[in-house]
C-alpha cells in the first residue's frame, strides 16, 4: 500500500500518521521491554516468580486479541483481524491492513466509475479502518505495558 494511493483520501494525513508513529513507537518500546525480560529468563539471567511468569504469559496471550475487531472488516464481518487478513481482491494471499487496502481499492474503482455514493461510502470505510487499527495498537500497548512490574 503506497502513501500516494490513500494520502489524498485523508484530510489530515500528516496528523493521522503522526498518531500512528507515536503509538508504534510506544508499542515497540513495550514489546522490547517484555522481550528483554523473556530473553533474560530464558537465558537464566533473570529469576521470575510464578506471579511474574503468569503476568507476562497473560499479556502475550492477550496481545493478539487486541487486534481483533468484533465488527470485522468492511463488508466481510467474518474477517476480524485488523492487521492480517486476506484481501477481498486476492483470497489466496494474506495482506496487511486489508480493511484499508480494500477500501482504497474500492474507492479508486468507484472514482473511475464516477460513482460518488460509492466513493463516499468507501472513504468512510477507510477512515473507520484506520481508526480501528489505531485503537488496536493503543490496546496492544496497554496489554504489553509493564509499569509497576516487579
Amino acid at each position: 500500500l503506497k502513501k500516494q494511493s490513500f494520502a489524498p483520501l485523508i484530510q489530515d494525513f500528516n496528523g493521522v500518521f503522526a498518531h500512528f508513529t507515536d503509538v508504534l513507537t510506544r508499542f515497540n518500546a513495550a514489546a522490547r521491554k517484555i522481550q528483554a525480560i523473556v530473553n533474560g529468563a530464558n537465558a537464566g539471567k533473570a529469576s521470575l516468580n510464578i506471579r511474574q511468569i503468569e503476568m507476562i504469559n497473560s499479556r502475550l496471550t492477550n496481545l493478539e486479541r487486541a487486534f481483533i475487531d468484533p465488527r470485522g472488516l468492511p463488508q466481510r464481518p467474518m474477517y476480524r483481524h485488523v492487521v492480517f487478513a486476506t484481501s477481498a481482491h486476492n483470497v489466496y494471499g494474506g495482506v496487511t491492513f486489508a480493511g484499508v487496502r480494500d477500501g482504497v481499492f474500492n474507492y479508486q474503482s468507484a472514482a473511475k466509475a464516477r460513482d460518488s455514493v460509492a466513493m463516499a461510502y468507501w472513504l468512510k470505510e477507510v477512515q473507520i479502518s484506520l481508526t480501528a487499527i489505531h485503537y488496536a495498537m493503543e490496546s496492544a500497548v496497554l496489554v504489553l505495558n509493564l509499569d509497576g512490574y516487579s
